[in-house]
């Protein structure tokens, strides 16, 4: 069973800003993809997929790293 003790689960669709306003600890998964996600202005619409195409990184490993740092691998049960 996941550890998870956040309520926030992450996705493609999330929205990049929330998570690292939310969530300062995953700056560091973006830094290690040389993804300034955390500097940029235009970050405040846009999602995961979006910020993963336009750094050509591969959504499924971003979502999956940032899953890890939060500690939630599944989604929050109901």
């Amino acid at each position: 069973m996941d550890d998870c003790k956040k309520n926030f689960y992450v996705t493609p669709e999330s929205n990049t800003q929330y998570l690292l306003r939310t969530y300062p600890e995953c700056c560091e998964v973006f830094e290690k993809h040389e993804m300034p996600c955390s500097e940029c202005m235009g970050v405040g619409c846009d999602t995961l997929a979006d910020c993963a195409i336009m750094h050509e990184v591969d959504i499924d490993v971003l979502v999956a790293e940032l899953r890890k740092c939060l500690g939630c691998t599944e989604p929050p049960s109901l």
